[in-house]
């Protein structure tokens, strides 16, 4: 199975925490990368997924319950209308986005700070966590890899978009490619761990 490229530097220090990035060259990388993840996770660990609309924050959710849960069929809809969704397993997890929540103390109402220590806590649009959420949550930001090439009909072109990045197969033939950055920051003492080792 391919892994997507890991641009390792657990010795880039920002204060207490350290910061590594992947680079997932598609939707299936994206995946791959959520897979591995939730192969290691376990009770008590808050993942906080930052990133604009459409930077790939569900599809990561998505695969990672999917594949804790041991279940690829399993239905796994965005919680963002209704706040929380919660997944029954060897250990429990719980999908939430803070989208619509106005101020960090509305968090407590979900009825997750309870959960913290028992379950595994994945979390969209973290900005509005508690303070204590964010001292011990694995930051995982999400952006789009944008080519800097010019529009072009050669096979093979890499053509940049507003979305991404279309790579020409034949003459008239664009397939789209959903290149994610993935950036992990957390406090090392916690996280080194969980992130060390990847393929």
């Amino acid at each position: 199975m391919p892994y997507p490229e890991y641009s390792q530097n657990l010795g880039k220090n920002t204060g207490e925490n350290s910061v590594i990035e992947i680079v997932c060259k598609n939707q299936f990388e994206t995946e791959t990368a959520a897979t591995w993840l939730a192969a290691r996770a376990q009770a008590g660990d808050l993942f906080a997924l930052s990133g604009n609309l459409g930077a790939g924050k569900t599809t990561f959710a998505r695969a990672f319950i999917r594949a804790a849960l041991g279940d690829g069929d399993i239905e796994v809809p965005s919680p963002t209308f209704t706040l929380v969704q919660s997944y029954v397993g060897t250990v429990d997890i719980y999908h939430t986005d803070l989208y619509r929540i106005e101020n960090s103390e509305d968090v407590y109402e979900l009825g997750l700070d309870e959960e913290r220590d028992r379950a595994i806590l994945i979390v969209e649009w973290p900005g509005k966590m508690p303070k204590e959420w964010q001292a011990e949550a694995l930051q995982i930001t999400f952006t789009r890899e944008v080519a800097a090439t010019k529009p072009g009909a050669e096979a093979g072109a890499k053509v940049a978009t507003e979305t991404g990045t279309k790579t020409n197969v034949e003459d008239g033939t664009e397939d789209f490619n959903e290149a994610r950055r993935l950036q992990f920051t957390g406090n090392m003492a916690r996280w080194r761990g969980l992130l060390e080792g990847w393929p």
